[in-house]
């Protein structure tokens, strides 16, 4: 099997790479022998570049996600190792060959392959020019993920202490939610949060939110690994009243964070973000 790139609809964000039992096949086998497979990266010469490994193959599942090619903002192709494999064999939906992601179908079409395409073989796949090697690139791009994953975690800290509840709504996906309620607060819309926490934290003057000991764990979604991350935070939070000085914070609280968030094509944002406070403490009067 041999794709173009540069053939693929406009739209496809990604190459994804399934393996599976063929149809007709025993209809208990699975892909438990499939393992310690490996993608071979070769340049335009035939000379082997490197190797990426793929997903090993798992008891009663007859597919799976072997991994992704995907389109980054520059239009480079970085690799994501495959997930969670399919019990039931993989399910088409709607009509002809293509990808259901987020609730829309894409959809390739075989095309003849221009004698200078840069093409991706089964076995082998094109180097991305001026790079380094896609097996360093497939490195760093999970690198790359983490820290815009603890990015946003940050950012999130820092727009709560500033007040700026714009760039807060900014955070989170569309219909993404937040819930204070272990804090006394309230659940909600994220804009409808970011009103309640502007007339809740006003009468602080000062505010230093700090998210520690995080936890990062990337997962799938719709079997393809990378889209979605959780992320389990500590966080100490001493506050100040407006105008008392200077002095030790009039209220301190503490507790753990749990962030859902998702890629996006504007980049990594909040979809979920729940607030359990564990302690809370409040100076004398």
């Amino acid at each position: 099997m041999r794709v173009c790139f540069d053939a693929l609809p406009a739209e496809a964000d990604r190459l994804v790479l399934v393996a599976a039992v063929a149809p007709g096949a025993d209809p208990r086998a699975d892909l438990r022998g499939f393992a310690d497979a490996r993608i071979r990266l070769l340049d335009r010469a035939r000379t082997e570049l490197g190797r990426l490994e793929v997903s090993d193959g798992r008891a009663g599942e007859p597919a799976l996600v072997l991994g992704s090619f995907r389109r980054g903002p520059t239009g480079d192709r970085d690799f994501v190792l495959g997930g969670k494999g399919y019990p039931g064999g993989p399910q088409p939906r709607g009509t002809g060959p293509g990808l259901r992601h987020r609730g829309r179908v894409i959809r390739a079409r075989t095309r003849t392959r221009p004698a200078e395409c840069p093409a991706l073989s089964l076995g082998s796949a094109r180097a991305v020019a001026n790079t380094v090697p896609m097996t360093q690139r497939a490195e760093l791009s999970g690198l790359l993920d983490r820290l815009a994953v603890d990015e946003l975690v940050t950012a999130y800290a820092v727009t709560v202490d500033d007040g700026d509840w714009a760039a807060y709504r900014e955070l989170f996906t569309r219909g993404g939610r937040a819930d204070y309620r272990s804090a006394g607060g309230i659940e909600g819309e994220a804009g409808q949060v970011a009103d309640w926490l502007a007339g809740q934290l006003a009468r602080f003057a000062v505010r230093q939110h700090l998210i520690v000991n995080r936890r990062v764990r990337f997962g799938t979604l719709e079997h393809d690994t990378g889209d979605t991350a959780r992320v389990r935070a500590d966080y100490l939070n001493p506050m100040r009243f407006a105008g008392g000085g200077s002095g030790a914070p009039d209220v301190e609280c503490g507790g753990r964070y749990d962030f859902g968030l998702l890629r996006t094509p504007e980049g990594w944002r909040l979809g979920e973000v729940v607030v359990t406070e564990r302690w809370r403490r409040t100076a004398p009067a």
